[in-house]
């Protein structure tokens, strides 16, 4: 009975395994590439993929790549409904946005990246898009200083890998001025940023905390850099009155 037991918590387990694994990747795999990016024997992954395909949490293309399926998007809506604080934070993204007219952003750490979770575009942007489940290099965002408060430099350092010191522009940070931009932040209470992230973008961002004081997530605004210039007080002013009112319903509630 306990061989059983036990075989079936690693079962569940190699489960949830596999969809974070596609989850984070952001393409389809064979199931031997999941089998040896989890650590999980080839057989036992094939059966377990093959039964989530049946029930559409995983899905099949013709030349056997495989991908999250459209059960796990009923899922996520599912979630959004019942969940006060999603609804909340996509209210005051909303809101943001629309009173800027820039694109706001609500982003959270995932595996050791900025994920972008909710996104409003702006009813001026055209050649700037954020498209939610997005995922960038944390030393590349704004947001990113915050979203690793709480950790030590130790496992900063060690897991976030060299290539995300690298931006698009080839320019490339260092470790130790990553750190000292966090330990900035946290003095500051926000971060502003220029042609980090692309040359001509501009970000703002400020920490988003729970009631036990933790930093949970972020949240932003991306525009152009003469956007920014032009109205810099005036856009922190907006981003920290948002900031405020997600941080006042947060509970205790962590992403």
């Amino acid at each position: 009975m306990a061989t059983e037991s036990t075989d079936r918590a690693r079962g569940t387990d190699r489960m949830l395994d596999i969809l974070e694994h596609l989850g984070r990747n952001d393409r389809a795999m064979t199931a031997g590439e999941i089998a040896s990016a989890i650590g999980a024997p080839r057989s036992t992954t094939y059966t377990i993929v093959d039964s989530m395909v049946s029930r559409a949490f995983l899905q099949r293309s013709e030349d056997g790549l495989v991908s999250l399926g459209p059960k796990i998007a009923l899922l996520g809506l599912a979630f959004e409904r019942g969940s006060t604080i999603i609804q909340a934070a996509r209210t005051i993204v909303h809101d943001l946005s629309q009173e800027t007219r820039e694109i706001a952003e609500l982003n959270v750490l995932d595996n050791w990246k900025q994920l972008v979770l909710l996104a409003e575009n702006g009813p001026r942007q055209f050649y700037l898009r954020s498209v939610e489940g997005g995922r960038y290099p944390i030393p590349q965002t704004a947001s990113g200083r915050f979203l690793v408060q709480g950790r030590s430099p130790e496992e900063i350092l060690a897991s976030i890998p060299e290539a995300d010191y690298v931006g698009s522009n080839g320019v490339r940070q260092t470790a130790k001025q990553f750190l000292g931009d966090i330990e900035q932040a946290k003095t500051d209470g926000f971060v502003c940023t220029r042609g980090l992230i692309e040359p001509n973008v501009a970000c703002i961002a400020v920490p988003i905390y729970n009631h036990s004081g933790k930093c949970v997530a972020a949240i932003s605004l991306v525009m152009t850099i003469t956007n920014f210039d032009d109205r810099e007080t005036a856009l922190l002013e907006s981003v920290r009155n948002a900031g405020e009112r997600l941080s006042a319903q947060m509970g205790n509630f962590s992403f």
